[in-house]
């Protein structure tokens, strides 16, 4: 007995799962944008509490834990394309030397300049390690509740080793699964943004990003999950959860939703038809989720892809070598792909504003359209912000209401605003900048 295959069909039916995937994902997706990310990281939209259930549940085999995604988030805003804790550990040498001079003998004095702390900046002065590295160690005692204390002794060569490095410090490093956290590797996932292009140590980072993201938001995320006391406050549930459980069954749930609306599509019932329901359904959940993570690694990877053009996207994607150029304002590698031509506008369109409007969404975390600018252009810059925003302040429309922020505390002082050693990072990242296009003018 012979098959016969039809080519046509199969593609025919594979287009039809894909936009069934797509469409289906557009309920987490959308949720994402209004509840983990401008509720829960910054405070800025209030949702229906039905709503906010209904996205949880939508999301938990990406996120089981419910909020976790906004302190991963919280992270990614307070360290933006940076890693401070080499600076934090160099400054902790350097203060205990001086603290200690009889047990620091032999050890050369501190330098005044340090290489190898930044992917942007060439050096970094005595000077500005420790301001940079005092601040990195404020915020991480305050966050941690004291569970990283810096070191009481070092021994030479430890000294000699943070002192004078020989190789890049900021990149990112994996945690060994089943085994406990060290302390540098608290301290480095606290204070470094959990996936920027610029800390992995691929000639194109931004591609990095695209492929990687969701390994290097599960990074931070089991860390935060598995020592629930390095949490924000605010975002604590108090639940214990199996997470491999509410993932599976998370799972599950969307396989058989799919599956039913198939098989009321198909409309048959004849012998089996249940089954081929139950295939498709599970092929249509699978692209579903697909679309869930391809969201995630699209936008950290090309909402951090630096200064853009029309052509520059492209080569991101592309090239196997990419020179991340920094925004020449901010220092960071936030971008604005608004600008970006066809191409950016598109994206930042797809992703729901999540790609566009970076520069203004970092500078303003509690404005619920990532853009500065209002009315019509307002809304060409971030549609799906704009109308969030519109339907926020339509006291007819009570499903969703403007947030409280975070009263009490100064703007600067959010935990969404960046780290003061982060803006001292990023000023000389302007200044080598400038420093550089003025080497090329001339």
């Amino acid at each position: 007995m012979s098959v016969e295959i039809k080519p046509a069909k199969i593609a025919k039916v594979a287009a039809e799962m894909t936009v069934a995937g797509f469409l289906l994902s557009l309920p987490g997706t959308t949720g994402v944008t209004i509840v983990h990310h401008r509720q829960d990281t910054h405070r800025s939209l209030e949702a229906d509490p039905e709503y906010e259930d209904f996205v949880y549940k939508e999301m938990r085999v990406y996120s089981p834990t419910p909020k976790i995604w906004a302190d991963v988030h919280r992270n990614h805003h307070r360290y933006r394309d940076v890693s401070l804790a080499p600076f934090m550990r160099i400054a902790r040498a350097i203060d205990w030397m001086e603290a200690n001079p009889d047990k620091a003998k032999g050890v050369d004095t501190p330098p005044d300049s340090y290489l190898y702390l930044d992917p942007k900046v060439t050096t970094f002065s005595k000077q500005d390690v420790l301001d940079i590295g005092h601040s990195a160690e404020e915020d991480l005692q305050k966050r941690t509740k004291g569970l990283c204390p810096p070191p009481t002794y070092y021994t030479k060569e430890k000294l000699e080793k943070l002192l004078n490095p020989t190789g890049p410090m900021y990149y990112y490093t994996r945690h060994k699964r089943n085994t406990d956290y060290t302390q540098e590797e608290i301290e480095d996932r606290m204070s470094r943004d959990p996936h920027s292009p610029l800390l992995v140590p691929d000639e194109n980072g931004v591609r990095a990003v695209l492929l990687r993201n969701a390994f290097l938001y599960s990074d931070f995320s089991h860390m935060l999950r598995d020592i629930p006391q390095l949490r924000s406050p605010d975002l604590q549930t108090g639940e214990v959860i199996d997470h491999k459980m509410v993932r599976l069954q998370g799972f599950v749930d969307g396989t058989l939703e799919a599956a039913e609306l198939v098989y009321k599509y198909r409309n048959k019932h004849e012998p089996g038809d249940d089954l081929i329901a139950l295939a498709a359904g599970l092929g249509i959940n699978l692209i579903k989720l697909g679309f869930h993570i391809a969201g995630g690694n699209i936008t950290n990877s090309y909402g951090h892809a630096g200064e853009t053009t029309p052509t520059s996207i492209i080569q991101a994607t592309l090239d196997n070598q990419y020179h991340l150029v920094v925004n020449p304002k901010q220092g960071t590698a936030s971008t604005d792909s608004v600008t970006g031509g066809v191409v950016g506008k598109s994206l930042s369109a797809f992703t729901f504003d999540e790609v566009g409007g970076q520069d203004a969404h970092h500078k303003f975390p509690n404005r619920i359209a990532y853009t500065l600018r209002t009315g019509f252009k307002g809304f060409i810059d971030a549609w799906w912000g704009t109308t969030l925003e519109a339907l926020a302040n339509n006291k007819d429309f009570p499903y969703l209401n403007p947030g409280k922020g975070f009263p009490g505390v100064e703007f600067e002082d959010r935990p969404d605003m960046p780290n003061r050693g982060v803006l001292l990072v990023e000023k000389r990242r302007v200044e080598e900048a400038k420093h550089l296009k003025i080497l090329q003018a001339a």
